[in-house]
This record gives structure tokens, C-alpha cells and sequence, in this order.
């Protein structure tokens, strides 16, 4: 995580497990996402307006501190309108190298801390359940 200059890194007594990023079209919102045996370590950047950075949101959740691990009935995959939108109207093409980019999938974490949702690629979504599960599931015991 510290390559996209997370605020939180990987402490010396944490074994980092596996990163993923989800970017969202030309432009769109994006999501680094670290696991490792003990948090779950996240950046989200707001969608750029046009070369320019979109604002970011960094946070971390200890693994036993999840109580629930759900998926969202409706999930909007509306980006590739929007993105179309931002391609024709942008004046700074080279930003604009991806059409849709990567198609998310939302997977909402909750516990004492509240809910977080983070976004994923569908084609990885499966695996980082499985594997947060298996995480979580021997802390609980």
C-alpha cells in the first residue's frame, strides 16, 4: 500500500497477505485494498475531475472486529454512461486511455465500527470473500 502512499502500512508483526485495486473507467473512483492477517487496509480516490486528483479516504478495520460480511442486492454497474459523458467532454484525452475500466462489485463490511463498503473487481470478488472468511472465521472461535 505504501506504493499509493497509504497512511497505514503493514506493521512488522502483520503478514501482508494479498493487494488488489479496483479502478473505475477514465477518471472514475478508485480502491486499493490490502489484507493482510490481522486489518483490512484501504485507500479510497474520489472520481478526477479531469487530470486533476480526486480527493482520498484512507482506513483500516481489524479482522475480528467484523461481524458481517454481506454483499448488496443492487449493484449499479452505471459508470460506463458516465464515463462516456467524461470522455467526450474532457479536454485532457490523455487521462482518458480506459473506457469502463474495471467492473466493481460492492462488498460491505460492518461490526462495532459501523459498515464500509469497498469496491472490488467482479472477477476477483469470490477470492478476496474466501479469503477474508477464512481470516475472520478463527478469530471468532
Amino acid at each position: 500500500m505504501n506504493d499509493v502512499g497509504h497512511t497505514f502500512s503493514t506493521l512488522s508483526n502483520e503478514k501482508s497477505i494479498q493487494t488488489y485495486q479496483c479502478i473505475e473507467g477514465c477518471g472514475g473512483p478508485k480502491t486499493f485494498v490490502t489484507i493482510n492477517d490481522k486489518r483490512i487496509i484501504v485507500r479510497q480516490v474520489d472520481a478526477s475531475h479531469c487530470c486533476s486528483a480526486g480527493a482520498r479516504t484512507d482506513w483500516s478495520v481489524f479482522m475480528r472486529d467484523i461481524e458481517l460480511l454481506k454483499v448488496p442486492r443492487h449493484q449499479s454497474t452505471g459508470l460506463c454512461l458516465s464515463s462516456i459523458l467524461f470522455i467526450l467532454t474532457c479536454k485532457c484525452q490523455p487521462c482518458c486511455s480506459e473506457f469502463c475500466g474495471d467492473a466493481p462489485k460492492i462488498l460491505e463490511i460492518s461490526g462495532g465500527f459501523g459498515t464500509e463498503s469497498i469496491k472490488f473487481k467482479r472477477d476477483e470478488f469470490e477470492a478476496v470473500v474466501d479469503q477474508l472468511s477464512s481470516i475472520i472465521l478463527p478469530l471468532k472461535n
